[in-house]
C-alpha cells in the first residue's frame, strides 16, 4: 500500500502548484485514478486542473508504464472562491472518525485545502451515501466535467457549490466525520 501511494500521489499531482486551494485526489476501485486543482495565480485569476492517470494504478502490470493525462481551464473567480470556501469550510471540520468505514470495493476521496497559518488539511471520505459529504464528492464530478469539457456552465456549478456550502454548514455537526489522514502534498 505504501508503495502504491508512493507512486501514485506524485505522478497525480503532476504540475499542481503550491499549497492547495481546493483539490481532491479520487481513487476508485477499478477504474483510473484522477485529481483535481483549483489554483489562483499571482494575478488573482483561478484555474481548474484535470490530472488522471491512462490506467487504474493499482492493478497496473507495469507501474511505470502509466501516463498522466492532462487538462486545464480558466474558470471565474466567483466559482473558485466558493470552491476554495467549501474546502476550506470541510477541512476546518476534520476530526479522526469513531470507526473506520472501509470495504472491498468503493473510492477514496481525499480533499485538501490550506489554512489561513499556512497549513496543509487533508480529510479523506471512503465512498459516502446519503451523507453531506456526498454533496462535495458531486461538486468534484461537477468540476471534472468541466475540466474535460463535458459541462460548460460555470453559472449553474458556483450557485451548486454555494448550495452545497449552505447546507454542509447547517449540517455538518451531524455527518459522518472525515478522517485525518497525512499524505504528501506538492
Amino acid at each position: 500500500l505504501k508503495e502504491y501511494y508512493a507512486g501514485l500521489i506524485p505522478l497525480l499531482t503532476t504540475d499542481f502548484q503550491g499549497p492547495p486551494i481546493a483539490r481532491c485526489m479520487v481513487l476508485p476501485s477499478f477504474t483510473a485514478e484522477y485529481a483535481i486543482s483549483i489554483e489562483r495565480s499571482d494575478s488573482s485569476k483561478y484555474r481548474l486542473k484535470l490530472n488522471y492517470c491512462s490506467e487504474n494504478y493499482w492493478y497496473a502490470q507495469k507501474r511505470g508504464n502509466v501516463k498522466i493525462k492532462q487538462t486545464s481551464i480558466a474558470i471565474p473567480s466567483d466559482l473558485g472562491l466558493a470552491d476554495q470556501e467549501l474546502f476550506e469550510l470541510l477541512t476546518s471540520q476534520i476530526r479522526e472518525s469513531e470507526t473506520i468505514m472501509m470495504g472491498e470495493y468503493g473510492t477514496t476521496y481525499y480533499f485538501s485545502t490550506t489554512s489561513s497559518n499556512g497549513k496543509v488539511l487533508t480529510g479523506e471520505i471512503w465512498s459516502p451515501i446519503e451523507t453531506t459529504m456526498r454533496d462535495l464528492v458531486m461538486i468534484t464530478q461537477e468540476l471534472v466535467d468541466l475540466a474535460s469539457g463535458k459541462n460548460t456552465r460555470f453559472d449553474r456549478l458556483e450557485t451548486d457549490v454555494r448550495g452545497a456550502n449552505t447546507e454542509i454548514e447547517k449540517t455538518l455537526s451531524t455527518t459522518t466525520a472525515i478522517r485525518n489522514r497525512p499524505h504528501t502534498c506538492r
